[in-house]
C-alpha cells in the first residue's frame, strides 16, 4: 500500500541521514550534537536563541573541542572554530583558501550582493577595496570631525531637555538616530534628519530590512524560494521597503552626476561618482556601475551604522555602571580636550577612554559571529577540512574564552594598557575582524565612538533606569533587546 511505500521511504532517508553523519565524523574525526533528520540542530540551537553565536560556540567547544560540527536545517554541515590559532590560520597564515562565506552571500545577497562585503576575493574585490579606501584615508578622516561635533551638539540640545525634566530617555533610540544621519552623510552627503525628526521614511524602512535581514541569516532559504513566499505580509513589506532604499540611494547617485563636484567632497558617492567619470572619459569604464555604487552605498550603512549605535549604548551601559572607569575617563578628558572642537591629536590623547572602547568590544563585539567558505582542502588544528566546508567562529565567544583572557566576564579596561595590552594574543580580539578584510571603516567608527562619547560626558552623567534588565538582542548586531533606558544629570564641574 502507500503507507508502505513512504514508510520504506521515511526508515530509507533516515537510514541514510545516519550514514552520512558516521561517515563524515569517521573520516574527519570531527564531532558535534546530534543532528535530528532534515532538521540538523535546529533543538540544539532554539535552546539558546538569544544568545545563539556564543552558547552555541562555547557548547560545543566545551564538549568536542576547539572544532566541532553542527547541522542546519537540510542537513548542511557547518564547522564552528573556536580558538584563537585556528582563526588566525583561517583570516590571516592561510587567508587566500578561505573565501566569502557563502552562507552569508545566499542570506543577504537580497541587499548587498555585489557590494564589497560579500564579494568573493579576487581582482574584482581588491579593485572595490583601493577604490573605497579613498574615503577612508587620513585627511578625509580628519574632515569627520565636525561633522561628528554637530552630531553631538543637536544630541546634548536632546539631552537637555532631559536633564531638565527628570524623565528617561531610552538613548539606544538617540544614538539610533544620531549614527543614521551620521551614515547618511558619510556615505551620500545627505543628513536625513533622523535627530530632527520623528517620522523618516527611509529609516523606518531600514529598520524593517534589517529586522527581516537577521532572520535570513539564521536561516538561509533559496532566494527562489523566497520568492514564491512573497504573499506573506512580512516579506511583501520587505520587497518593498527594499525598492525604497534602491530608490532613494539612486536619486542620489542621479543627482551627484548632474550636479558639478567640488574637490573637497570626500563622501562615499562622490568619490565612487568621480572614479566612475574618470573611468568613462579615459574610455575604459569599469565595475563601478550604477548599480555596483548603489550596493555599495546600502553595504556601508549595513556594516557602519547598526554597529556603532550598539557600541556607543554599550560603552555608555559600561561607563554609566562602572564609577571608578567614568572618574578616570572624565579626568582624562577634561586633561585632553580642553579645545572647543576635538581634534584627532587630542583624541589620540585619550588613551584610557580607547581602553575602555576596546574593552567594551571585547565584551559586546558588534557583529556577533562571522564565518568563510573554504576553496580547497586544508588542516586546522590537526583536523582536515574538505573544499567547499562552511566555517564559523564567534568574536563574541572567542573574546570570552577563559583560557585567553584573565577574568573574561569582568568589564576591566586595564587590560589593554601598556605592556599588558601589546601581549594580547593575535586573534584573541578581533571585532573588527582580521587579515586582507579587516573592516575598512574602523578607524572612522573608533573616531565617531570615542566624539560622541566625549561630548556626553563632558556635560552630563548617567544612570540605568532602576528595575530593567538590560540584555542582549538576538539581531546581526549585539543591540540592547530592551533599549538603554536612562536618568540624566547635569555633571558637577
Amino acid at each position: 500500500s502507500l503507507w508502505i511505500v513512504l514508510l520504506c521511504l521515511l526508515f530509507c532517508a533516515i537510514l541514510l541521514h545516519w550514514l552520512i553523519v558516521w561517515r563524515m565524523a569517521a573520516r574527519d574525526g570531527i564531532r558535534g550534537p546530534t543532528p535530528w533528520p532534515l532538521i540538523g540542530n535546529i533543538v540544539f540551537a532554539l535552546r539558546h536563541l538569544r544568545t545563539i553565536h556564543h552558547h552555541i560556540c562555547k557548547d560545543v567547544y566545551t564538549s568536542y573541542g576547539p572544532i566541532g560540527r553542527v547541522w542546519l536545517v537540510g542537513m548542511l554541515p557547518v564547522y564552528l572554530v573556536n580558538d584563537p590559532k585556528a582563526v588566525h590560520h583561517i583570516l590571516i597564515k592561510h587567508q587566500p583558501r578561505y573565501d566569502r562565506s557563502t552562507l552569508e552571500q545566499k542570506s543577504l545577497s537580497r541587499m548587498l550582493d555585489g557590494g564589497i562585503l560579500m564579494m568573493n576575493n579576487g581582482s574584482e574585490w581588491k579593485h572595490s577595496r583601493s577604490v573605497l579606501g579613498g574615503a577612508f584615508h587620513r585627511q578625509s578622516l580628519k574632515s569627520m570631525f565636525p561633522m561628528f561635533e554637530k552630531r553631538s551638539e543637536l544630541l546634548t540640545d536632546t539631552l537637555d531637555k532631559y536633564a531638565t525634566s527628570g524623565e528617561v530617555v531610552d538613548m539606544q533610540t538617540e544614538f539610533q538616530k544620531l549614527t543614521f544621519d551620521v551614515i547618511g552623510l558619510v556615505a551620500m552627503g545627505i543628513d536625513f534628519g533622523s535627530q530632527k525628526s520623528e517620522e523618516n521614511p527611509f529609516e523606518k524602512a531600514w529598520e524593517l530590512v534589517l529586522n527581516q535581514l537577521m532572520f535570513q541569516f539564521y536561516f538561509p532559504l533559496p532566494r527562489w524560494l523566497w520568492r514564491w513566499l512573497g504573499f506573506i505580509p512580512s516579506i511583501r513589506q520587505f520587497d518593498q521597503s527594499m525598492k525604497l532604499l534602491e530608490s532613494v540611494v539612486q536619486e542620489s547617485i542621479d543627482l551627484r552626476k548632474k550636479h558639478p563636484m567640488n574637490e573637497e567632497d570626500s563622501d562615499l558617492l562622490s568619490l565612487m561618482v568621480k572614479h566612475q567619470q574618470e573611468s568613462e572619459e579615459n574610455g575604459n569604464p569599469d565595475i563601478f556601475t550604477d548599480k555596483k555604487i548603489n550596493r555599495e552605498l546600502l553595504t556601508f550603512m549595513f556594516a557602519g551604522h547598526d554597529t556603532t549605535r550598539s557600541t556607543l549604548c554599550w560603552i555608555l551601559y559600561y561607563i554609566s555602571t562602572h564609577s571608578s572607569v567614568e572618574e578616570a575617563v572624565v579626568e582624562e578628558i577634561n586633561n585632553t580636550c580642553t579645545e572647543d572642537q576635538i581634534t584627532p591629536e587630542a583624541l589620540s590623547q585619550c588613551k584610557y577612554l580607547r581602553c575602555v572602547v576596546n574593552e567594551t568590544l571585547r565584551l559586546r563585539p558588534p557583529a556577533p559571529v562571522r564565518g568563510r567558505t573554504l576553496t580547497e582542502d586544508d588542516v586546522v588544528l590537526g583536523k582536515k577540512l574538505r573544499k567547499g566546508s562552511h566555517i564559523t567562529w564567534s568574536p563574541y565567544s572567542l573574546h570570552r574564552k577563559e583560557e585567553v583572557w584573565e577574568k573574561p566576564l569582568v568589564f576591566d579596561p586595564s587590560r589593554f594598557e601598556g605592556e599588558r595590552g601589546k601581549n594580547i594574543q593575535p586573534c584573541s580580539f578581533i571585532p573588527f575582524g582580521a587579515g586582507v578584510r579587516r573592516c575598512i571603516g574602523e578607524q572612522m567608527a573608533i573616531n565617531e565612538l570615542m566624539v560622541v562619547i566625549i561630548r556626553v560626558l563632558q556635560k552630563y552623567s548617567f544612570r540605568v533606569k532602576e528595575n530593567i534588565e538590560i540584555e542582549d538582542e538576538w539581531a546581526l548586531t549585539l543591540s540592547m533587546q530592551n533599549g538603554l533606558p536612562m536618568y540624566v544629570t547635569y555633571r558637577t564641574q
